[in-house]
């Protein structure tokens, strides 16, 4: 037991932290992204590779390094099998992204970069889909879920670097966006959404409705490739009715905004069932409602940009951080404590857990979504208040998650 423990950690740990210092400068060039707003003349090109550094190296990365260990435990498999490769994928993978985030389009190292990229990503999607292999078991919805996340992965890459080849912004291009927030990312929680309900208690879940996901989101992937291959803004809004209609229906399905704090189950919990399940339900809830409203604001922006109104980037910036931070990273930090110690070391540690980090993240976040729908000044102190606590949240985040896997007790 000890060897396959000893295995996961040498795969999960080196691959968060590279992921996290990527993560860390992709929130430090954001953050200076944001200051130069309110500063004119302190701009830099290199700001803008932000995006790219979160989305590709600690969102892809950090479900990379996670998915390795935790799928073959789904599968009852030995999860340190060719530990070697897995642990070279992922470093080869984070190489590539820092080169072709932090170099100029059309440069020998950014094109080495994207081959990087796009081959170990495409090893990580065969390795995910043939360990996955034919649903099966009470929770087998999950399965074709989880591969179309790991299989839309080196696509979006892919999409990439065509789109700045063609000297365009990655994410700015049509149906790239969806295909990362939803396609990879927000797929893959889904998918470990409906294996992990058993996180929470007293929920009325909906199983058949799990059926439908799986081809929804084949349908709205397709919808979003074909947006970006054709350029299409109309299936580009397809795409992402079809991807908020996943999300909700994927909502409904696991009683997401359901959280209880009385009756016999909870009631029966010891001291560290009862912490870790506040802490998870409360997480869970926020990112489903920050989901709901991403999805809303997504839509509202492909309309005003069919109207060719300027309100379109509030709107849009609002959409990206709506589903990107607030779902996406309220969720992981929701699961990290949980999943990771137990990956780890097979054990259940709760002291330490704390919501003070998701709430400075979450007021941040709210600041900067109100600020840019509202389409308010750009002031000062605005601006530095909601940067102050997006770092001051990230910081203290990572210090609880380093405690949580360091200190399993």
């Amino acid at each position: 037991m000890q060897e396959k423990l000893r295995g996961s950690r040498l795969i999960v740990v080196p691959g968060i932290a590279i992921a996290l210092a990527v993560g860390m400068v992709g929130v430090f060039l954001g953050s200076m992204w944001l200051l130069s707003m309110t500063m004119p003349g302190t701009s830099s090109p290199l700001y803008y590779s932000h995006p790219k550094l979160i989305v590709f190296g600690f969102v892809y990365g950090f479900i990379f390094s996670v998915v390795l260990v935790l799928v073959p435990r789904f599968r009852n498999i030995y999860p340190s099998h060719r530990k070697a490769l897995k642990v070279s994928m992922l470093m080869t993978y984070q190489v590539g992204v820092l080169l072709h985030s932090l170099w100029p389009p059309h440069s020998a190292p950014w094109l080495l970069g994207y081959v990087l990229s796009l081959a170990s990503s495409s090893l990580f999607a065969y390795y995910v889909v043939r360990m996955v292999g034919r649903p099966s078991g009470p929770l087998a919805a999950a399965d074709p879920i989880i591969s179309l996340s790991s299989s839309t992965a080196p696509v979006t890459i892919l999409f990439s670097l065509i789109a700045e080849f063609g000297g365009h912004n990655t994410f700015l291009r049509n149906g790239v966006l969806l295909l990362t927030l939803y396609g990879v990312a927000g797929s893959m929680i889904f998918g470990i959404g409906i294996k992990t309900t058993h996180f929470r208690i007293e929920l009325k879940v909906r199983r058949r409705l799990w059926e439908l996901i799986a081809p929804l989101l084949f349908l709205s992937a397709s919808a979003a490739s074909l947006s970006f291959l054709f350029d299409n803004l109309t299936l580009e809004l397809v795409a992402l009715i079809s991807y908020v209609t996943t999300s909700l229906l994927w909502i409904y399905s696991v009683d997401g905004l359901k959280r209880v704090k009385r009756g016999e189950r909870y009631n029966k919990m010891n001291e560290r069932d009862r912490v870790r399940y506040l802490f998870f339900s409360a997480i869970f809830v926020v990112a489903c409602i920050w989901l709901i409203f991403g999805g809303l604001t997504g839509l509202l922006s492909v309309v005003f940009l069919e109207l060719q109104n300027s309100f379109t980037f509030g709107l849009r910036d609002a959409f990206i951080h709506s589903v990107g931070i607030g779902f996406i990273g309220n969720i992981i930090v929701a699961y990290s404590p949980l999943l990771l110690p137990g990956l780890l070391s097979a054990k259940t540690p709760y002291r330490g857990l704390s919501l003070y980090p998701l709430i400075l993240l979450n007021s941040g976040n709210l600041l900067r979504v109100a600020w840019f729908v509202s389409g308010a000044p750009k002031l000062d102190g605005l601006v530095l208040l909601s940067v102050a606590l997006y770092l001051s949240s990230v910081v203290l985040i990572i210090i609880m998650m380093i405690r949580q896997i360091s200190y399993p007790c």
